[in-house]
């Protein structure tokens, strides 16, 4: 049986403006037997060399994907053309006058083609192995029921210990933050608490008018607590020994006063012997003169020494009280200057202690921070949704770092 002579059309015929309209046929000149010709054959045959070309560019089965659908497309418009009474040029003439009187067989083999297409697709689908595919879990959670995990300083990441799908426990660490500078806030708060209690203690010590100092420092102090200790011992006996110089020079100066009033004591009792002695002259001399054995004279000059003996004896009495009143007011100088010195330490005592519970509250609060550098879980469930995967970066306050979904939601 002869078969028409296919001619090859190019791709660039205007005729239908695609790919089926560029394609047409036409017999040979001698065709005899065309009758028997069958659509499917000539179909197959017309889109061979199409086949042979994708086939070098694409796999098997996506060539056979777009040859059924160029057959479904081409039996669709065909059978739409000729239901609208419309002649189609890429048919030839034999094969036109079969498929007008058989259209009822062109509905079904239009039918069988599209289930070829979609069976041949559905088989493509099942055998055809992807080049690459990426694989992740998953997790069904109501809604509402996720628990964001967020930190309220944010940082730098230091370490990530969990990946989307891992189960974790209640307090499970899942990431871990660079703890350089929280570390270091820690520190030094903590060296200055210390420095302050160790001048608590000099204080106390002051107060209680110790004569030693000392404080007993750990193996792994810093340097600057030591230094601390230093000062503060410096400072301790610098002061005591100015307060002792000061409290030195008034005692010195009440002895003084009291060797004063011991000498002015015994000039008085010199006094009194002289005046017992010239009053006894006195009442010998007014004895003879009352009988004119002596002259007067000499009785007013007795009489006058007495009397500077007299003044003598009152200026010393004097100097004795004034010497006494010098004293107390040494004294009460002394007592005044040791009321001072513990009144300032008793300020100072209230100021650093204001400052320790000042120091104390902000060193639990940057422990807080450190401890937050390690991000534990909230609950028991698994992770889903990470937002940071890797180390350095960087999460701003509350940024949501992941979810999890509690296990018994």
């Amino acid at each position: 049986m002869d078969f028409p002579k296919l001619i090859d059309i190019p791709l660039s015929m205007q005729s239908e403006g695609d790919l089926l309209g560029g394609l047409e046929f036409a017999a040979d000149e001698t065709v005899t037997g065309h009758s028997s010709w069958s659509l499917g054959s000539w179909m197959v045959r017309q889109l061979g060399a199409l086949g042979d070309g994708l086939a070098s560019y694409f796999d098997p089965a996506t060539v056979m994907m777009v040859i059924l659908l160029i057959l479904v497309l081409g039996f669709i418009k065909m059978a739409l053309a000729r239901m609208r009474g419309r002649k189609q040029n890429w048919v030839p003439s034999m094969l036109l006058l079969e498929m007008e009187s058989s259209i009822r067989r062109q509905k079904a083999i239009i039918a069988a083609l599209i289930l070829m297409f979609f069976g041949g697709f559905l088989g493509w689908a099942s055998t055809f192995e992807l080049a690459s595919a990426a694989i992740a879990p998953g997790v069904v959670s109501p809604e509402g029921s996720k628990r964001p995990v967020q930190h309220l300083e944010g940082g730098i990441i230091s370490e990530v210990l969990v990946k989307d799908g891992d189960h974790v426990r209640m307090g499970q660490p899942l990431l871990i933050l660079e703890d350089v500078r929280a570390r270091s806030e820690v520190d030094t708060l903590f060296n200055q608490r210390t420095i302050l209690d160790i001048r608590m203690r000099r204080l106390l010590a002051e107060r209680d008018d110790a004569e030693i100092f000392n404080v007993r420092l750990a193996g792994n102090s810093s340097d600057e607590i030591r230094k601390a200790v230093a000062y503060e011992k410096e400072l301790f006996f610098s002061r005591r020994e100015s307060l002792g110089s000061q409290k030195d020079i008034l005692e010195t100066r009440i002895a003084q006063l009291k060797e004063e009033i011991g000498g002015l004591r015994q000039q008085i009792s010199s006094i009194d012997v002289q005046r017992m002695l010239i009053g006894e002259e006195i009442d010998d001399v007014e004895f003879l003169l009352a009988k004119g054995l002596h002259r007067r004279p000499r009785l007013l000059a007795l009489q006058r020494t007495e009397a500077e003996l007299n003044g003598t004896r009152a200026a010393a009495t004097a100097r004795i009280a004034r010497s006494r009143q010098s004293i107390a007011e040494t004294e009460t100088q002394i007592e005044s200057m040791k009321f001072q010195f513990i009144e300032s330490i008793d300020k100072e005592v209230g100021d650093v202690r204001a400052e320790m519970v000042q120091v104390a509250n902000e060193l639990k609060s940057r422990r807080d921070v450190l401890t937050r550098t390690t991000i534990n879980a909230p609950d028991d469930g698994i992770v889903v949704g990470m937002a940071f995967k890797s180390k350095k970066a960087v999460i701003r306050p509350g940024d949501i770092i992941l979810e999890i979904v509690p296990e018994n939601a």
